[in-house]
């Protein structure tokens, strides 16, 4: 997946190396397993990865994605199923908004 670096002319993808700085860079004290997190602009479940590399698969179950597009849906489900998350955690921002209420 590292091919694709944008997928369409408005959806870029964010570099692992810049991923994993980000996540890298929060305290391990902040984050727990009662932590929920939220990427509103996922392209290819880039940021679920780079905090299951970190915080382990209890975190990254946690971990809630709303993709750009239907193509982005697919990369993000398909990282999802690899590292065997809940793909149920992928929605669009109506459905969090409902799951919110």
């Amino acid at each position: 997946m590292k091919k694709f670096s944008r997928l369409s002319d408005s959806e870029i993808v964010t570099p692992e190396i810049v991923t994993d700085k980000i996540i890298n860079g929060l305290p391990s004290k902040a984050i727990d397993k009662n932590t929920m997190l939220l990427d509103i602009a996922a392209k290819q479940g880039e940021f679920v990865y780079a905090v299951y590399k970190k915080f382990g698969k209890e975190v990254a179950n946690k971990f809630y994605s709303i993709p750009t597009s239907k193509i982005a849906y697919e990369f993000t489900r398909k990282v999802y199923k690899l590292l065997e998350l809940d793909v149920n955690l992928i929605g669009s921002k109506l459905h969090l908004l409902r799951f919110n209420q």
